[in-house]
C-alpha cells in the first residue's frame, strides 16, 4: 500500500475512532446519568412506599389509643353515673331515716305511706345501681350497700335507727373509694 493511502486510510480510521469514541463518551455519560436518575426514583419510590407504610401504622395505632380513650372516658361516664345513683340514693335514705337517729324506739315517728314509698323507690334504686357498681366496687363497699339495699326486712320502727347507721356507714365507705377510684384528689 501506498503511503497517501495508508495516510487516507488512517486519517479515516482516526476519524471513526474518534467519533466511536465521542459516541461511546456520550453514551457512557448518557446511560450513567439515567443510571442515577433510575437508582434515585427507585430509591424515592422505596422512601415513598416506607412513609406510606409508616403512616398507615401511625393511624391504626393513633386509632388503637383514640379507642382505647373512648372507652376509657366511656367506663369513666359509666362510673360516674352510678357513683351519683348510689350516693343520691344512700342521701335520700340517710335524710328519710334521719328522725329514727338517736331516738328513743317508743318516740319513733311513723313513715307516711309516702314516706314507706320512696323507702321502699330509693332501695330499688340502690339495687339497681349497685348491680352495676358491685363490678367495680371493692367488696367491703359492696357489701355495706347490699345491707341498705336488704332495710326492707327492718321496716318496723324499731330498727329503724340501725337501717339509719347501715346508710351512713354505706355512703362514707362509697365516698372514700369514688374519691380514690374517680382520682378526685383531696
Amino acid at each position: 500500500m501506498d503511503a497517501s493511502k495508508l495516510i487516507a486510510m488512517d486519517w479515516r480510521t482516526l476519524l471513526l475512532a474518534v467519533v466511536v469514541m465521542a459516541l461511546a463518551a456520550y453514551l457512557g455519560a448518557y446511560l450513567g446519568e439515567r443510571g442515577r436518575q433510575t437508582a434515585t426514583k427507585e430509591a424515592i419510590d422505596l422512601l415513598v412506599e416506607q412513609a406510606r407504610k409508616t403512616t398507615h401504622v401511625t393511624e391504626e395505632v393513633k386509632s388503637a389509643i383514640a379507642g382505647g380513650m373512648w372507652v376509657g372516658q366511656e367506663r369513666w361516664k359509666l362510673k360516674v353515673s352510678t357513683y351519683e345513683r348510689l350516693i343520691v340514693a344512700l342521701m335520700r335514705l340517710e335524710g328519710l331515716l334521719e328522725p329514727y337517729y338517736d331516738t328513743d324506739p317508743p318516740n319513733y315517728p311513723a313513715l307516711t305511706a309516702a314516706g314507706e314509698e320512696e323507702f321502699r323507690e330509693l332501695l330499688r334504686e340502690l339495687e339497681g345501681a349497685n348491680a352495676l357498681a358491685a363490678l367495680w366496687l371493692p367488696t367491703e363497699v359492696a357489701q355495706a350497700v347490699r345491707f341498705v339495699q336488704g332495710a326492707d326486712r327492718y321496716a318496723d320502727a324499731g330498727s329503724r335507727e340501725d337501717v339509719y347507721k347501715a346508710v351512713y356507714k354505706a355512703r362514707k365507705l362509697l365516698l372514700v373509694t369514688v374519691k380514690d377510684n374517680l382520682s378526685l384528689g383531696s
